[in-house]
């Protein structure tokens, strides 16, 4: 850039172009990205369904509450 230019303001969306998405696999609950906060989690409900402890999840819409606990069922019907 020249010094006697001066910076211009460019939008995000301008600089990545189309987007293409499958919306149908962002929303599958099958699909669980394994970290170490999921794997906590799942070791904690996995804990509590195998000793019938009641429990409860509670959470914003769309933290990961149901995602969680299917993930960890379809574990335990292995």
């Amino acid at each position: 850039m020249d010094a006697k230019e001066s910076p211009q303001w460019v939008e995000w969306n301008d600089r990545l172009g189309e987007l293409s998405f499958e919306w149908v696999v962002a929303k599958s609950t099958d699909l669980v990205v394994e970290t170490i906060d999921t794997l906590r989690h799942e070791a904690l409900l996995k804990g509590y369904i195998e000793t019938n402890t009641p429990f409860l999840l509670c959470g914003p819409p769309g933290s990961g509450k149901t995602m969680t606990l299917l993930s960890t069922l379809r574990k335990l019907g292995n």
